[in-house]
């Protein structure tokens, strides 16, 4: 299953030793040879990250570092139990003046997380036992002297030059700077001990910076470690794993870097020289026994156990990061790729011979940059700049990498060089104005497109850059004129949807169809089908979409957006089983886009089992964050009825991380399923189950984990919350679709009312009530292009709210018993990737919602809050087959005519009167019996006098869109008890007019029902929700 976590071993990181058969358990493992990184969740690799080493090994190492966003295991040589063998005469070291390096021999290798030094390992050992010290010291005959009481020299250790561990050091100033700071200290003799591995000119150079030290003697190459350690009083190191040894020849040594794996444990100054500290070597000793492990403990798993829960700990910090990660040279052509990693290879090893060669780094920078490689890129085309300095070439290419990277500062300030040094260069303009939009500075890109602009201007790409800044800053009508500029030089279909759609958000619909029979149908057929395409859905014509589409079924069936239309104006017109088809026959789309669609076209036919296995797909592919998190909910009710709760938790568990917001959202949403299979489960168990924190709390700690990045609407949203429920705990059940508690107090309610024949109002609002309430300051200019979207999908064109109407609905509002809020679920799904000021995006939904909450909150503060998804909550608890039956005979406000039979039949229930409605515009096409009447004025003014004349006590179902809150109250005023079922009579009548989220919710396990009513037979407080039956007899009928 690709959804299992990935082990890549980068076998190429080292050459005299192999580690590909890494133990690892619990993931998929890929042992990778070749030079370039490949993405995985965890990298397993020998050596550490070193910018100056430019070997092949250097860069692939380098590589690693820079590009992994998860956990990576390091394998490194040991300290404990390593020998040194004479070396071998190598000409290739002779003619590059190096000393001929000892053999080491390692019977131990360290193992660690993230490094394998001092500062930025992480060995798992700290606090070991000895078991592994005893035996190592037996095996390895290790024997640890005792602190020396008389010692004569300081001893000085030097290292490598270019060590990773020197991290940048010049370790031969750092050789005498060092001897001189101890000359100052001590009158001791110094030995300055080179490595022997040491370059030539590194030798000469550390001798010659220590030459004017007094009484300091350089140690014979020959000269064995023990030799020069012999009578040393202390021991000076900077990295160097000489300090592991020193300690164990009992001479105390002095650390002055924190990379060395003894820093902790001794000295760190040398004002220490003459009194350094002895510490305790036991506890160290043990764990850096903990850190080494043979082979054959490699091989069987033993250190990857070891490591587990850092790398564990690691993956949960790097879940965004990681999910970010894209394979690189993903849509390469085989050919293509092989002839870059060919290319890749040459460069590569000509800039071996060649360090300074410019053409051997363009090269490998480009090669890298088009495989997908991008921080390896920058990284090459930024040595490429420090060599050219005035090589505009080698700045586009670090600005195009930065892009990739989405490093936008980066790419900003590249683009900027190219464009000094290339004044009149298109791609630099271009580059420039992308860059700044990225970065939120609308003036600076506004010049760059404007000089672009002036530059061709028989070229539309400045204008579109215009366009955009235009429409950031809410400009509209400049954004119309930039449009109309733009169409005038390219005829570009894109450019004609979008004037269509924002004339149309706009509420300009005269000029939104004289601009579409402005456009050729034969001339420029995809720019008149977008455009016209986007004014038929405002206006809900379905028919006529279809009809248009139909007449160019060849362009239709090849074109992703147009096949989409068409899809969504045949369910529209309830024909799901030709917009089923249509998919099947078209190859436009990728396979997550037409996964999507068809699992939206299934659920609305309830084709459950079908939608379920293309689910299950989804899940095993990987795929949820590309189908949509929108999903989750259909996805773990699939699971749930194929498997139960077992299969549907490990369905949540199991999906991939996604980056971003929408994947900062998608885990918040991931929470919420949690709970809700928490409560079920807790229902198959035969109890209730309560959170142990509110779900307000959990989405403020994980905002808070968020820092500045997190929306504050949320926030403040979830404060909110946070404050009603300290207020009225008792009426705060907001988590009903998530917790059966929640939905058993909101059906109480309900029932109470009912048998006390008090008057009650139960209603919800959503973003489409929202746009009739008042908006906050900042975006009340969107308010009337928002209620004459929500008009026309309401009631068609010519409709519209009164300021009279406005006051009718806050006034129920505030007279509401239960006011049913956006929950939190839904709220992170919309919050997260919207901004409350898109007119073109899922603006209008934010501003509406964001009403909501503040209305609710100043003027209801002490009702009772539930979600305004509290219909379909009852659906999924199985309440609506308790709760109806109990409520004697119903009149119902409705657009289906069927809706009384329907309930009839379903659960049993008397109806009386029907007071019908015309349906919404956005769905009548496909409802079994339409009106011609308007609802608004003309039906709602009807219904004022019958629906306030309600008998006392009488209860009604409303199903009626925003003007059913109004009646609510009418009935509420009358004495009645209102409910506001809102889609679930669309629901049950066979219609699916709501997204597969809330069909999701609509859909009840199987049983729910008779575990429900089993489980609230004996309950002290929710037996009475079984009316008449009493909690013996309904006990008795759930046992039967």
């Amino acid at each position: 299953m690709s959804s299992m976590l990935h082990a890549r071993i980068f076998t190429d990181s080292v050459s005299f030793t192999d580690i590909s058969r890494f133990g690892v358990e619990g993931m998929r493992v890929t042992p990778t040879s070749g030079w370039l990184y490949q993405p995985c969740d965890v990298a397993i690799m020998y050596g550490l990250a070193n910018p100056q080493r430019r070997s092949l090994q250097g860069q692939l190492r380098n590589s690693i570092y820079r590009e992994h966003k998860g956990p990576i295991v390091v394998v490194e040589s040991s300290l404990l139990g390593r020998s040194f063998r004479p070396a071998v005469p190598n000409w290739v070291a002779a003619l590059r003046r190096r000393p001929l390096r000892p053999r080491q021999v390692h019977p131990y290798f360290r193992v660690a997380l993230d490094g394998a030094l001092g500062d930025d390992a992480d060995f798992c050992a700290t606090g070991s036992p000895p078991d592994r010290w005893d035996a190592q010291r037996r095996e390895l005959g290790i024997k640890v002297a005792p602190y020396r009481r008389r010692g004569r020299h300081v001893l000085i250790l030097g290292q490598v030059g270019r060590d990773a561990s020197l991290r940048g050091l010049d370790i031969a100033r750092w050789l005498g700077e060092t001897a001189r700071q101890v000359r100052q200290r001590t009158s001791r003799p110094i030995v300055v001990r080179l490595h022997p591995s040491m370059r030539w000119r590194d030798r000469v150079r550390a001798i010659a910076e220590c030459s004017e030290v007094a009484d300091l003697t350089i140690s014979p190459v020959e000269n064995s470690f023990s030799a020069d350690i012999g009578d040393a009083w202390t021991c000076v190191t900077y990295s160097s794993g000489g300090a592991v040894d020193a300690l164990l020849a009992g001479v105390p040594p002095i650390c002055l870097s924190s990379a060395n794996l003894a820093y902790q444990l001794c000295s760190q100054s040398l004002d220490d020289i003459e009194a350094p500290l002895e510490p305790d070597r036991q506890q160290f000793l043990c764990d850096l026994a903990y850190s080494q492990w043979t082979p054959r403990e490699i091989v069987s798993g033993a250190a990857w156990r070891h490591l587990l829960p850092a790398i564990q700990r690691r993956l949960e910090e790097t879940t965004e990061a990681r999910a970010a990660q894209r394979p690189p040279d993903g849509d390469l052509p085989p050919g293509t790729r092989r002839q870059l990693i060919w290319r890749l290879n040459t460069f590569t090893w000509l800039g071996q011979l060649l360090p300074r060669s410019t053409r051997a780094l363009q090269g490998r920078a480009e090669a890298l940059l088009r495989l997908g490689h991008a921080v390896e890129a920058k990284a090459t085309f930024e040595t490429w700049q420090q060599l050219q300095p005035n090589r505009a070439s080698a700045y586009r290419g670090g600005a195009k990498a930065a892009e990739q990277l989405e490093l936008w500062e980066d790419a900003f300030a590249a683009w900027g060089t190219v464009s000094r040094l290339r004044p009149q260069q298109i791609g630099a303009l271009t580059g420039t104005g992308r860059a700044a939009m990225r970065l939120g500075r609308l003036d600076e890109a506004e010049r760059a497109y404007g000089r672009l602009s002036a530059l061709v201007p028989d070229q539309p790409e400045g204008l579109r850059g215009l366009e955009r800044i235009a429409v950031e800053r809410g400009r509209w009508a400049e954004v119309l004129e930039l449009q109309r500029k733009i169409w005038a030089l390219s005829r570009d279909p894109a450019l004609a949807q979008r004037h269509a759609t924002l004339l149309c958000r706009l509420d300009r619909l005269d000029e939104a169809n004289r601009f579409v029979a402005g456009i050729s149908e034969q001339d420029d057929t995809l720019a008149f089908l977008f455009a016209a395409t986007q004014l038929q859905g405002a206006t809900h014509d379905w028919a006529g979409t279809d009809a248009l589409l139909a007449r160019h079924r060849a362009l239709t069936d090849t074109n992703w957006s147009l096949l989409g239309m068409h899809v969504t104006a045949l369910r529209r017109l309830g024909r799901i089983d030709d917009a089923l088809l249509m998919l099947q026959r078209s190859p436009a789309g990728s396979t997550t886009q037409r996964a999507s669609l068809t699992i939206g076209c299934l659920v609305e036919a309830r084709r459950y089992s079908e939608a379920d296995r293309l689910l299950q797909s989804a899940w095993e592919h990987g795929t949820i964050d590309r189908i949509g998190g929108g999903n989750l909910a259909a996805m773990v009710t699939a699971a749930q009825e194929t498997g139960g709760v077992p299969l549907a938790r490990s369905v949540l568990n199991g999906l991939p991380a996604s980056a971003g917001r929408a994947g900062r959202a998608l885990h918040l949403n991931r929470q919420f399923q949690h709970l809700r299979l928490d409560s079920y489960e807790a229902l198959t168990e035969g109890r209730l189950m309560a959170p142990e924190q509110p779900s307000e709390q959990l989405v403020l700690s994980a905002l808070q984990a968020e820092g500045a990045e997190a929306p504050g609407d949320l926030k403040d949203f979830s404060e909110t919350l946070a404050r009603h429920r300290q207020q009225r705990s008792d009426g705060h059940l907001l988590d009903a679709s998530f917790l059966l508690r929640d939905a058993l107090e909101v059906a109480l309610s309900v029932a109470d009312a009912a048998d006390a024949r008090r008057p009650f109002s139960l209603l919800r609002l959503g973003d489409g009530e929202g746009a009739v309430l008042p908006y906050r300051p900042e975006l009340q200019g969107f308010r009337a292009n928002d209620l004459a979207e929500n008009s026309r999908t309401w009631w068609g064109q010519g409709s519209s709210p009164t300021t009279a109407l406005a006051e009718d609905l806050e006034v129920a509002i505030r007279a509401a018993d239960v006011v049913g809020i956006p929950e939190l679920d839904r709220a992170t799904r919309i919050f997260y990737p919207t901004e409350p000021t898109a007119l073109l995006a899922n603006g209008r939904n934010m501003r509406g919602l964001l009403a909501v909450i503040d209305f609710v909150a100043v003027h209801c503060p002490f009702a009772v809050w539930t979600t305004c998804h509290v219909h379909q909550s009852l659906a999924f608890w199985g309440l609506w087959d308790i709760l109806l039956p109990r409520l004697g005979r119903l009149d119902l406000v409705t657009c289906h005519g069927q809706l009384g039979d329907v309930l009839a039949r379903t659960h049993g229930v008397s109806i009386g009167l029907t007071h019908r409605i015309p349906p919404e515009r956005k769905y009548a096409a496909a409802f079994a019996e339409t009106s011609d009447e308007a609802h608004f004025p003309t039906v709602f003014e009807r219904l004022r006098g019958p629906l306030q004349e309600i008998a006392p006590g009488q209860v009604v179902l409303v199903s009626a869109g925003m003007l059913g809150k109004i009646y609510c109250h009418w009935i509420k005023q009358a004495g009645g008890i209102a409910i506001d079922i809102g889609s679930a009579a669309d629901h049950w009548c066979g219609y699916g007019t709501r997204s597969i989220t809330d069909v999701a919710i609509y859909r009840s396990p199987t049983g729910t029902t008779e575990r429900v009513r089993s489980l609230i037979a004996a309950h002290p407080r929710y037996a009475r929700l079984l009316g008449d039956m009493g909690p013996s007899r309904a006990l008795e009928a759930s046992r039967a």
